[in-house]
């Protein structure tokens, strides 16, 4: 039986990660402007969070407001940046041009 001390992710290596938490794209994008699309497009911000699957009963509007610095998350601060795959995501879901967000 394995000692904890001989435990390889507890002497350095890194714990390998799942495909499912890679970025897929080129770092993070800003929030202000996935937000002034946003409120260009004309969707409710549950129609958005339909859209992007982050459901709850109904729309997840609390994900929305976070996501997009709206509202500040549990950690006490607002958004200012997400990666790239939200990004993209976003932007499809408010068939925004990624172009003018700069995506």
């Amino acid at each position: 039986m394995k000692q904890a001390d001989d435990h390889p992710w507890r002497n350095g290596e890194r714990r390998p990660r799942s495909g499912k938490h890679k970025h897929d794209g080129p770092g993070e994008i800003s929030t202000e402007k996935l937000r002034a699309a946003f409120e260009k497009s004309g969707l409710s911000k549950c129609q958005l969070a339909r859209r992007l699957g982050w459901l709850k009963t109904i729309g997840n509007v609390h994900r929305v407001n976070e996501t997009l610095g709206y509202e500040k998350a549990s950690h006490g601060k607002e958004r200012q940046r997400v990666t790239y795959r939200t990004a993209v995501r976003l932007a499809k879901a408010m068939d925004a041009d990624f172009f003018e967000l700069g995506i």
